[in-house]
């Protein structure tokens, strides 16, 4: 409750305690990206909180597709891995299919990784992978904020970095 010269109010609210995960999913592509044809694999393991491995911990990966390319249907729907289970390390591995050929422009592909130990925990996770038409990409700079000028002494810069943003000598 609150009061401010004529002013007054109140709000109800409950306070719990904050329990934290018994657990974590964390999950990894082994590249920064892929291009058309490449087969994007992506590494994880279910952790405690106390750093054990959670074997035998089922996990689901629910998937979209963001960027202008769409991919095929069946390749978005019936192809991406949905399901897997942890080994005995606690790890798993997803072997995603081929990029297909007709891959145009720059798409992020991003799961929510779920995971649920032997005792029915669940923790939500998130792993995304990058696939590129082009390995380089490169942006024209320009000092001035309407870009060139014309009649002025103009100066432009190229910037080159890898597809996923790294910039090269």
């Amino acid at each position: 409750t609150w009061s401010s010269g004529s002013d007054k109010g109140s709000s109800s609210f409950r306070v719990e305690p904050f329990k934290l995960p018994r657990f974590r999913v964390v999950a990894t592509p082994d590249r920064p990206f892929y291009g058309a044809g490449q087969r994007p694999k992506v590494d994880g393991a279910v952790v405690y909180s106390s750093g054990a491995r959670v074997q035998k911990a089922s996990v689901e990966l629910h998937w979209t597709v963001v960027g202008a390319w769409p991919p095929p249907a069946d390749w978005k729907t019936t192809a991406l891995p949905q399901k897997t289970t942890t080994d005995a390390a606690g790890r798993f591995v997803v072997q995603l299919p081929r990029v297909p050929y007709d891959l145009q422009g720059r798409v992020t592909l991003s799961a929510r990784v779920s995971a649920v130990d032997p005792a029915g925990d669940r923790v939500d996770g998130a792993v995304t992978v990058l696939l590129s038409q082009d390995a380089l990409q490169v942006a024209a700079i320009t000092p001035l904020a309407d870009g060139l000028v014309s009649g002025f002494n103009n100066r432009m810069y190229l910037r080159v970095t890898t597809a996923d943003g790294r910039p090269l000598p």
